[in-house]
């Protein structure tokens, strides 16, 4: 077909097109690419050695295959529901619904928690106890880890003084 031989509303159908084509390689393919190359030259650092934790908003979320961790380290079904509905979100700018920005608050917040969790029994050799600072946070992530199993949003109800 000619270039020629193209009608104006064919043409800004193939532009329209062409457009979503790229948006969608930069939003996603790119993107995904890029953070894969920082988290790779991050994590081979040898100065960060044992010292950085990644905190994926997907972690929680249900059918999500986990590192090893102990058994009281399993997520609820309340905090698998809310990491369901975070992740399910397309990344935006706004956010559409009410309920977005509280669930992905506290996915972050269950996320972040499980992440230090896992970190710190990870750092424990066998029948060795943790440095006071690190037994301070360890004690700290723990309650809460108790209270998010219960209600994922508790910390950001108690921010906010609503329930969300």
């Amino acid at each position: 077909m000619a270039v020629r031989s193209l009608t104006i509303a064919k043409t800004l159908d193939l532009l329209e097109v062409r457009a979503r084509s790229l948006y969608a390689l930069t939003a996603n393919v790119f993107l995904h690419r890029v953070r894969r190359l920082v988290y790779d030259k991050t994590f081979a650092d040898p100065r960060y050695d044992r010292k950085i934790i990644a905190n994926l908003i997907y972690e929680l979320a249900g059918g999500t295959k986990r590192q090893k961790a102990p058994e009281w380290l399993t997520p609820s079904s309340a905090m698998q529901a809310c990491a369901d509905r975070a992740t399910a979100m397309a990344t935006t700018l706004w956010f559409d619904e009410p309920g977005q920005l509280p669930d992905l608050v506290a996915c972050g917040q269950c996320t972040m928690c499980y992440c230090l969790l896992r970190h710190i029994t990870g750092l424990q050799e066998e029948g060795g106890a943790y440095p006071p600072e690190v037994r301070e946070v360890f004690d700290r992530a723990f309650g809460f880890w108790g209270r998010l199993q219960q209600d994922p949003k508790v910390l950001l109800t108690e921010a906010v003084g609503a329930t969300c």
